[in-house]
C-alpha cells in the first residue's frame, strides 16, 4: 500500500502515488538546475510541467491516480536532463527499458529553447 498525495502540475490537479512523486520531484528538479543560468529558467520549467501534465491528463483517461510508470513514460516523451546537456545527478530506476528504443544516432544541437509570445 502506497501514499498518494494532490499535486498541482501545470495547473492541473492529480492525485499521485509516493514512488511516482518522489521520480517526478527529482527529475524536474534535475531540470530546474540545470536551466538555473539560462534567462527564462521559470518559463522553460512551467513548459515542462505543462507539458507533462498534458500528458499525464491523456494517460489518466482510464485510471485515477498517477504512477512511476506514467511518470517514465512522460519522462520518456520528454527527455532526461542528460538529453538536455545536464550532469547525470537524475538516476533512472525504471527508464532502462525504454533506452533501447532510442535512436543510437541522435546528435545533440546545443540549440536554446526560446518562447514565441505569438
Amino acid at each position: 500500500m502506497n501514499k498518494v498525495f494532490n499535486i498541482n502540475l501545470g495547473g492541473y490537479p492529480f492525485t499521485i502515488d509516493e514512488d511516482a512523486y518522489s521520480h517526478l520531484t527529482q527529475y524536474l528538479e534535475t531540470i530546474e538546475q540545470h536551466f538555473q543560468n539560462e534567462e527564462g529558467v521559470e518559463d522553460i520549467v512551467s513548459d515542462i510541467e505543462f507539458r507533462m501534465a498534458e500528458l499525464f491528463n491523456e494517460q489518466m483517461k482510464r485510471k485515477q491516480i498517477v504512477t512511476l510508470s506514467d511518470v517514465d513514460a512522460a519522462i520518456a516523451v520528454m527527455g532526461t536532463p542528460e538529453e538536455f546537456g545536464a550532469d547525470s545527478s537524475f538516476e533512472e530506476t525504471t527508464f532502462n527499458e525504454n533506452q533501447t528504443s532510442k535512436d543510437p544516432f541522435h546528435i545533440k544541437t546545443g540549440k536554446k529553447l526560446y518562447r514565441d509570445e505569438e
